[in-house]
């Protein structure tokens, strides 16, 4: 018992400490404090940061997960990825002090930690064995979430990148990429959260919310980017910065809690039952 107490403090001390940095990036970009200079280099290199933190925290959870561990090296891995894209859009913004351009290498980074993230929510969420009918019903449920969520897309952003983009084909189908792997990750967010068994987990919880905080962000960037407007202290990055941060934060709760199995039974709640509605 003082083993789990001991790392139950030290989770809860991890998440304050993540908790404050979100809150210090968001007030600095959003008022750009230090000017425009320290907000970008503030604004790229959080990013980064945040994104490498998820990729570590991610790997040591693979590494001391027994049965979990190919969906935490997936995130792992999206994390990376998705950090690499990062890396060369702070080599274009801080190390050539030049605009950044669209498309170019880092798109490739960012759009490609999609994939693997997908899969790897699926696998840390696994299906519990059930009888034709509820298959037949999940899978209703989850087109109907996956419909709602394209439709609201369709009149908030994707929409809008759709007839505001101006450019040649591969322009518009890295814009309309943005919003549309959101789509299905957040889709994916509502379909798991609706499912029973390992969804109560603390840190599972978790890693969903960042990957809605993350979609968010992504959604936003692409909106923005198609009305030429997306720039230096955009409030709407703390998505990303946060989202990692909480990413980061359910590989920290998985160290800690001892409960790998998720054949444990659970009951049915209201959000189980009425969530997809």
């Amino acid at each position: 018992m003082p083993y789990l107490d001991r790392h139950t403090t030290h989770f809860w001390y991890v998440a304050g400490l993540f908790g404050l940095v979100s809150a210090v990036f968001l007030i600095w970009v959003a008022l750009r404090l230090g000017g425009p200079s320290a907000t970008d280099e503030v604004d790229v290199i959080g990013e980064l940061v945040a994104a490498l933190v998820a990729g570590a925290a991610c790997g040591v959870a693979a590494l001391k997960s027994k049965n979990s561990n190919a969906g935490w090296a997936l995130l792992a891995a999206s994390s990376f990825t998705w950090a690499a894209g990062e890396a060369v859009w702070c080599y274009y913004d801080l190390g050539l002090r030049v605009q950044v351009p669209f498309p170019s290498l880092a798109d490739i980074g960012f759009l490609a930690a999609v994939p693997p993230a997908v899969v790897g929510l699926l696998l840390l969420y696994p299906s519990e064995p059930r009888a034709v009918t509820s298959h037949l019903r999940g899978l209703l449920d989850s087109l109907l979430i996956s419909g709602s969520v394209l439709f609201v897309s369709w009149l908030t952003v994707l929409g809008a990148v759709y007839r505001l983009h101006q450019g040649g084909v591969l322009k518009q189908t890295v814009s309309l990429a943005y919003p549309v792997s959101d789509v299905v990750l957040a889709s994916l967010v509502v379909i798991l959260a609706t499912r029973p068994g390992a969804r109560n987990r603390m840190c599972l919880g978790l890693v969903l919310a960042g990957m809605l905080g993350f979609a968010l962000s992504d959604s936003s960037f692409a909106y923005l980017t198609a009305l030429n407007s997306y720039g230096i202290g955009n409030a709407l990055d703390t998505g990303w910065v946060a989202g990692y941060l909480l990413v980061a934060l359910g590989a920290v709760r998985a160290l800690s809690d001892p409960f790998e199995s998720t054949t444990e039974e659970s009951r049915a709640t209201l959000w189980m039952v009425l969530g997809p509605y």
